[in-house]
């Protein structure tokens, strides 16, 4: 029996799979470990206002990128993938025709973007005098447009050495430049804006010369699995950019209703919470293989009972994180943070909801219930904004927190709730012996 383990866990060890698998988690925990120290380097040396320019322009180049993707990316990658091993010609060009497709979407949504580059600042700045920075910004959305589609094609080609290069080494990049910046006391607007924004550029450059381009040579044409990709893209549409505006919304509405000072306070505290939110997504890749090839009823019992062992060591990280928050955040970022405190626990809140709902919630995709994220997601970002409108005046940067929490608690009741209801009742969720009975 213990052979026979063994033998399994060293084939498992062994296997192809767990090779992409291990490469993409370090590729992502890697960024995550980048981002974490860069945004430590900033908010230390960086003062209050360029803090609160230089994030909203990050949120705004993030959002101008999902209007020009609406969901086509994720449809992409599971269309193509599934192609590329018998059909690479189908494959190829479907990829050549999503390309044109998001090339006309990037155009449209980034002539729309400069037109408008000031009421958008006035909207997010109160001013506008950032009208240029947000033209810039959005027009670098035409290069991440060329630089995300070219990794979503690494992807779907396994080519994941290729796709840890270009995504890991300008993140690097970027840090040991805000590094030097740092302790050369140079950390001014303009090399924050050049560090934050060089990311797209050298990655593009990475895939010119490490990687090829077969879609460009492949002529295209509108063919079914063209139809199929964007019938797909219609419900990871919403919940895509419901979860984008979510991610981004906080840091304009704290910018437009309150004050540089609470942004950069808000800034301190969910920034360092967010480097354990890379727990999340390795929990997914991890955890979506096994769920998806459940096949009876006692099997998704059976797991989330194991989900819900997760909540008692859930509950001792948070209250360390609550007892540890004043010295993590005195030794990362120094006691003028201490404002930032609360903040930082309410996000360790969350974290810890994440990381419980993560679990049950890929049971919803083998129930064939994804369509249920989007309206979910949709919720979500109507109460986010409302509370964001209703508590920040008053409560600043932990209004923005606590009303990121609020929607998780509503997040956590409604995947349940949905769970209890439906589980029982999916058509393939028989047991192996009753279908058998049935024959």
């Amino acid at each position: 029996m213990l052979k026979s383990y063994r033998r399994m866990t060293l084939k498992i060890l062994a296997s192809k799979s767990f090779y992409s698998l291990s490469i993409s988690i370090t590729g992502n925990i890697l960024i995550s470990v980048f981002g974490f120290i860069t945004s430590i380097l900033v908010l230390r040396r960086a003062d209050t206002e360029n803090i609160a320019l230089i994030y909203p322009l990050l949120g705004i180049l993030m959002i101008t990128e999902q209007l020009s993707d609406l969901g086509l990316s994720n449809s992409l990658i599971q269309v193509a993938a599934s192609l590329w091993n018998t059909y690479p010609a189908k494959a190829l060009n479907l990829c050549n025709m999503i390309l044109k497709i998001r090339g006309l979407l990037t155009i449209l949504v980034v002539t729309l973007g400069v037109f408008l580059s000031k009421w958008i600042s006035l909207l997010i700045f109160k001013t506008p005098d950032h009208s240029y920075w947000v033209k810039i910004t959005i027009l670098i959305c035409i290069v991440s447009l060329l630089n995300n589609f070219h990794i979503n094609f690494l992807q779907i080609t396994s080519q994941f050495k290729k796709q840890f290069v270009i995504r890991v080494l300008p993140h690097l990049s970027k840090m040991l430049l805000l590094l030097f910046c740092f302790y050369t006391h140079q950390l001014n607007f303009n090399f924050l804006f050049f560090g934050f924004f060089l990311v797209p550029f050298f990655s593009f450059a990475l895939s010119i010369l490490v990687s090829d381009f077969p879609y460009l040579r492949n002529p295209g044409g509108f063919t079914l699995e063209v139809t199929e990709t964007l019938h797909l893209s219609k419900w990871i549409l919403i919940s895509t950019l419901c979860v984008s505006f979510m991610g981004q919304i906080d840091l304009f509405m704290l910018r437009s209703l309150s004050s540089p000072e609470e942004l950069a306070r808000y800034m301190g505290g969910s920034r360092l919470a967010s480097v354990f939110m890379i727990l999340n997504s390795s929990l997914v890749a991890v955890l979506l293989p096994k769920v998806s090839a459940y096949q009876t009823k006692h099997e998704l019992r059976a797991y989330f009972l194991r989900s819900l062992k997760l909540l008692p060591i859930i509950l001792v990280l948070t209250l360390i994180a609550f007892i540890l928050a004043p010295a993590f955040i005195h030794l990362t970022l120094s006691q003028k943070y201490d404002t930032s405190i609360p903040v930082f626990r309410t996000f360790f809140i969350q974290f810890g909801i994440d990381l419980f709902i993560t679990p049950i919630s890929l049971i919803l995709y083998k129930l064939h219930k994804a369509h249920l994220f989007s309206i979910l997601n949709f919720i979500q970002l109507f109460l986010f904004s409302l509370m964001n409108f209703l508590l920040i005046p008053s409560l600043g940067a932990q209004g923005v927190a606590l009303s990121g929490l609020s929607i998780r608690v509503f997040a956590l009741f409604f995947i349940l709730w949905i769970f209890k209801k439906n589980y029982l009742n999916a058509m393939s969720w028989h047991s192996p012996n009753h279908s058998s009975r049935a024959e």
